[in-house]
């Protein structure tokens, strides 16, 4: 038995060494011999030193002395840590041992260590660190957040550097973490939907979602994310892209986009305003070149005279042109226009919108019937006041008939407001042509009695509702329409004294 044991030694890869009390070498396998390098006849009776380098050697003889003197009846070589093992020719390498305490034949204390020579698995675990090394190199250059995630679990098992920037928390914070713990509540119902796609073996590409910080702040993120399979384990890569600077930039450009409207829009507004002014001149001057009389009757007194009458009706129709052109533009938005306000009265401006749209009409005032108080003192801008006053009263006169009268009501209301109240006796407005009328882009077509000559109504609410106030149209088929320009109370100057024109 004895013989059979001594083979079966010889002929297993470690070495293994027996020493006595005095830590003496007393026997050693042919693996010791081929791994230290020496001949049992070398070894036997030497120290245990010689196969430990000199570092090593005093702690490591406390160790085995330890062993030999004490309780303990050997070490494992799972449980032992790694050690270092001297060849003849003063080569060094990593070993690990499991060793045992027995008894001799002779009831003498012997110890004897099984030795692994692991130069080839330390190897391994430089390649394996190495590689590790790489990979993680790779991960953190980066410049997007991967997470490794389980599919089943939805957990994370790795996490690039960048992560901690997205997140603001340490990558030991992360690993662990459940999915819809690192996304906010709107979008867990996404992200599961995601990660079942993921474990059908889709792939997966959101354009924008969002993640959670440790802080709770939200942060828009672009994701990525594929399924993968390592070592028989399911998981997804996931790629996320920080696109909060990209929002902010894109919400700037809509917010100077805006600006660019506005400040459009504001262009258009005065280009609009003054262009009504100019209409106004206009339409007043043909109306009033119209009364002169005729060419041929001045020319039998004045052939100067003539030309000049002439020359006023081409520039003004001229003028009218280049007007209707501009007026033509697209619709502005009136409302918000700014307010150059002043002490004014109202009844005057009424007055003289009446004179003038009577003169742009070619007829006299007395078809145009005002009820009016002796005066009316308002805080509103003049030429806008008087433009929307003269717009109703021409718009009166042209669908009117020839011969009819139009009325011209003003009053305080019950709830204090100045109220300018025209009534046609025109053909009335469709209903379905109302609301074409009371919109910009369309109100100059809302009816087909109306024309360029005004701004139309449309545009005259939007002064209104500039001032505060508004406008309203009561309708009736074959039985005319009252336009109502309504000034809000506060713009009414109090201690006005009623009567009649």
């Amino acid at each position: 038995m004895h013989d059979t044991l001594l083979t079966f030694l010889d002929y297993i890869p470690d070495a293994v060494v027996t020493i006595d009390r005095e830590q003496r070498i007393v026997f050693i396998n042919r693996g010791a011999e081929r791994m230290f390098g020496y001949s049992a006849a070398e070894l036997y009776g030497q120290q245990l030193d010689i196969l430990i380098p000199e570092r090593y050697r005093n702690q490591h003889g406390h160790d085995v002395a330890a062993l030999l003197a004490g309780p303990e009846t050997g070490r494992d070589m799972a449980s032992r840590r790694h050690i270092e093992g001297k060849r003849k020719d003063g080569g060094v390498f990593p070993a690990r041992a499991s060793v045992v305490k027995h008894a001799s034949s002779d009831q003498e204390t012997r110890a004897t260590a099984i030795v692994r020579d692991i130069t080839d698995e330390h190897a391994w675990e430089a390649q394996l660190a190495a590689a590790e090394a790489k990979q993680r190199a790779v991960l953190d250059a980066s410049p997007d957040t991967i997470l490794l995630l389980e599919t089943e679990t939805q957990r994370v098992v790795e996490a690039s550097a960048q992560a901690e920037t997205l997140f603001g928390c340490g990558i030991e914070e992360l690993l662990g973490c459940r999915l819809a713990d690192l996304q906010p509540s709107a979008e867990s119902a996404a992200g599961a939907a995601a990660m079942a796609a993921f474990a059908r073996g889709e792939r997966r590409y959101v354009p924008e979602a969002a993640v959670q910080r440790a802080d709770g702040r939200s942060v828009a993120v672009e994701v990525a994310g594929q399924p993968t399979t390592v070592n028989d384990r399911h998981l997804v890569v996931a790629y996320l892209r920080d696109i909060s600077q990209w929002k902010t930039m894109e919400q700037g450009l809509l917010e100077a986009r805006d600006a660019a409207a506005a400040t459009s829009r504001a262009k258009s507004t005065h280009v609009q305003k003054v262009s009504g002014d100019m209409r106004l001149a206009v339409d007043a001057i043909s109306g009033l070149a119209a009364r002169l009389p005729s060419a041929a009757e001045l020319a039998e007194h004045d052939g100067h005279v003539a030309r000049a009458a002439g020359d006023i009706s081409t520039a003004a129709s001229y003028l009218r042109r280049l007007v209707d052109d501009i007026l033509a533009l697209d619709a502005v938005d009136l409302e918000n226009a700014p307010v150059a306000a002043e002490p004014l009265d109202l009844v005057a401006e009424i007055e003289l919108a009446r004179r003038l749209a009577a003169a742009a009409a070619g007829s006299g005032t007395d078809r145009i019937e005002v009820d009016a108080p002796e005066h009316l003192k308002v805080e509103a801008e003049r030429v806008a006041m008087q433009r929307s006053v003269m717009t109703v009263i021409s718009n009166a006169l042209q669908v009117s008939p020839a011969d009819a009268s139009i009325a011209v009501e003003v009053r305080i209301d019950a709830g204090g407001e100045a109220v300018i109240a025209v009534t046609d006796r025109g053909p009335g407005i469709p209903a379905d042509k109302l609301s074409h009328i009371m919109t910009p882009e369309t109100g100059r077509q809302g009816h087909p009695n109306l024309t360029l000559k005004t701004i139309g109504l449309a545009m005259t609410r939007g002064l209104l509702r500039a001032h505060g106030g508004d406008m309203a149209i009561d309708t009736e088929p074959d039985a005319g329409t009252t336009v109502r320009l309504i000034l809000p109370a506060k713009r009414v100057i109090r201690g006005v004294r009623r009567g009649r024109d």
